[in-house]
Formats: structure tokens, sequence, C-alpha cells
């Protein structure tokens, strides 16, 4: 504990005689492997901040606390984030003993959450902790496998110039940014659907148009998805 003055810098020197009515701030700053927890005596506190008055003899006791470590660990795509902790820029974080932690998965585009190991309590995308102690959390992120079930055009006979709605059809829900699937024509002159469709986060199917041009007889064209 140090004064802004200069006159405290405790351990070593921990008492000052002041003149009446003499305000003083102390800052509480814990040593390497501790925190700090809470201030006694003071008339005014500010986090590790505290303001005492010279009205008499006053007596201030800062509480320093253990830190408890809490790592976590990353695999595959996706990050980790709760106060304090951004994987993968910073995988660990020190808290007081007790304190209770909530952890966000974030996959990654393409990747979902398949499991989480270390966690006191698990719903979803979210792991809670509660720090008894150092803690090792670890997420695991899996690639989405999404199977394209079906590629249907309505009507699938038009007049050529005349336009065709297509729908995409998936096995599963598309991850998290959206699943982006490839289009293609074997006679673009004919009919000319986009190059990439896009099937939103979390949806199993969308729809898109296919433009014709008119041709001089009747044409098959073949669209693959």
């Amino acid at each position: 504990v140090t004064s802004t003055d200069g006159f405290i810098n405790c351990p070593g020197t921990c008492s000052y005689s002041y003149a009446p009515n003499t305000p003083v701030t102390l800052n509480a700053t814990p040593a390497q492997g501790w925190l700090f927890g809470a201030w006694s005596g003071c008339d005014r506190t500010n986090n590790s901040v505290c303001t005492v008055t010279m009205n008499g003899a006053r007596n201030v006791t800062a509480t320093f606390v253990p830190a408890e470590l809490l790592s976590v660990t990353v695999t595959g795509s996706g990050t980790v984030v709760s106060g304090g902790i951004n994987c993968g820029s910073v995988c660990s974080h020190s808290y007081k003993q007790g304190t209770q932690v909530k952890l966000t998965a974030l996959p990654g585009p393409g990747s979902t959450l398949s499991s989480w190991t270390g966690c006191d309590t698990m719903q979803g995308d979210s792991c809670t902790v509660t720090m008894s102690g150092a803690r090792n959390v670890t997420a695991n992120f899996a690639a989405v496998q999404v199977t394209l079930t079906s590629l249907t055009l309505k009507p699938d006979s038009v007049k050529g110039g005349q336009r065709s709605v297509a729908t995409i059809t998936l096995g599963a829900a598309a991850p998290a940014g959206g699943l982006g699937v490839g289009i293609s024509s074997d006679n673009p002159r004919a009919a000319h659907p986009p190059s990439l469709i896009v099937v939103p986060g979390g949806a199993t199917s969308t729809q898109f148009l296919v433009r014709t041009s008119p041709v001089g007889q009747k044409t098959v064209v073949k669209i693959t998805a």
C-alpha cells in the first residue's frame, strides 16, 4: 500500500504523522499471485484507491486474497469469451476465490461447439466454473458436416426468357454465418443461375431465381449444386 504523497510505502513504512485535516490517498497494489480484496477504515473508496481525511488518528486495513487462475484451451475453429478472457488472444485470467465465471463459446465459420471439459455446469454454448482453486477448461470445436439433400426447380420446364424458382434443401441447419453453395449450369447461355448461393445460418433451405434466354429449339439444361 502506498500513498500518493510518497510518505507511506507499506510493508516497510506503514505509518506517518500528518497535519490535521490533511487528505491522504492510498493505493493498494497486489503482489504476484494475489488480488485486492477490500478496504476498511477509509472515508471513501474507489476499487483499489482509499481516501482518508486526518481528523484524528486513523487506522486503515487493505485485505488481499489469493488469485485463482482460470486457464482456457481451445481446439478447432472458434473462440471463448468472458470477463478478462478472449481466447485465443488471452487464454487465462486470475479471479478471487469463490468467483463464478461464465464462459461463452463462439464457433468460427463452418464450425460448431462439440464439447466442453472442466466445467461445473454446461448449457448450450455456455460453461460455468466456480473458482475453488486453479481451474482448466477446454472448448472443443468441430467442423459442421452438412449434406445437400435436394435442388428443385419450379417450374422445371419454362419458355426461354422466363424464370424458374430453385430451392436448395440441406440435411441440417447451416452454421452461424451461413453456408455457401456453388451453383453451375452445363449450358449457361440457355440457363444462367447465380454462381454462389448462401443458405443463412440456422436455415435448412433457401431459394433463388434461375434466368433463361430464348432458344431456337427445345433445350435441356442441367443445373448442379
